[in-house]
């Protein structure tokens, strides 16, 4: 007997089973096809040859290089989303370190990371020098206590030895710092300014021993147990300007009179106020 018809019309058992089988196989292929996709850079992200296993510190002083291996080597530890390890020279924390490392040692200004090889990574660090002191103590104007160096920003980040005076300048403030370390006491460019009065004060042959911030005001100390007052608002080539006269003036030149002298208060537009210990007080 002979069948005639289409081709496609055929559809005996085994050829059902085989196509089955052909479906299955393809899913199973496509399965593993798409395992290995993702599971080959996972596999080779946690390989050995692409592990940070070394540290290397350079351009620190004060700051141990050993606390740094440490903290780096702590933020290297675990993995991202349980998978990638947080070692892999790839997807290392570099955001992450670097913060860490400004924030646990002050000291600090800058932080460089980068990779030598696929093993170590170094870590290049910048640290702060001093410029000035931050001290809680100053009721002794010759031996401030209670210390801390402040750099260049007026930034305060570690504790200062024992100084007799007049190695660096002196801030203080009222209310005090409880925790100086790692705070400011004024701004960057205020900080400036300051520097610059303490520098243009000894050009007028005076001796200060502190700058002491209160609100919005100064009081600088002078080893004459004298006390300048000026606002933080003025301007400051105007402030030593007024100074200046006042202290070339007829009722106050003279070495003696100004040890004579309790306060100059220079807070006020065109006037000055003083006050010497004999008498209540004065203004020119």
């Amino acid at each position: 007997m002979r069948i005639v018809g289409k081709r496609s019309a055929l559809r005996t058992p085994e050829f059902h089973k085989k196509k089955e089988f052909q479906k299955k196989v393809r899913v199973v292929l496509g399965v593993v096809l798409l395992t290995l996709i993702l599971v080959a850079p996972l596999l080779a992200l946690r390989s050995k040859r692409l592990q940070i296993v070394k540290v290397e510190v350079k351009g620190n002083n004060a700051v141990k290089s050993e606390d740094v291996g440490n903290l780096v080597s702590k933020d290297l530890e675990g993995s991202f989303a349980f998978v990638i390890p947080k070692s892999s020279t790839l997807f290392y924390p570099e955001k992450k370190i670097k913060a860490d490392l400004l924030s646990s040692f002050p000291r600090l200004s800058a932080a460089t990371l980068a990779l030598k090889g696929t093993h170590t990574i170094s870590v290049s660090l910048e640290e702060r020098s001093p410029v000035a002191i931050y001290c809680k103590d100053v009721s002794n104007r010759n031996e401030p206590q209670s210390c801390y160096f402040m750099d260049d920003s007026g930034f305060i980040f570690s504790d200062a030895a024992v100084f007799s005076g007049g190695i660096y300048p002196v801030f203080t403030s009222q209310p005090l710092l409880q925790k100086p370390m790692g705070q400011s006491l004024v701004s960057k460019e205020e900080f400036k300014v300051l520097m610059k009065i303490w520098a243009d004060i000894i050009k007028l042959d005076l001796s200060p021993k502190y700058i002491s911030r209160v609100n919005d005001e100064y009081s600088m100390g002078l080893a004459s147990a004298t006390n300048i007052l000026w606002k933080s608002s003025q301007d400051e080539s105007e402030f030593i300007s007024n100074l200046d006269s006042f202290l070339h003036s007829s009722k106050t030149a003279g070495a003696t009179q100004l040890d004579n002298l309790v306060y100059i208060d220079l807070r006020f537009t065109n006037k000055v106020f003083y006050k010497f210990r004999v008498d209540s007080g004065d203004n020119i």
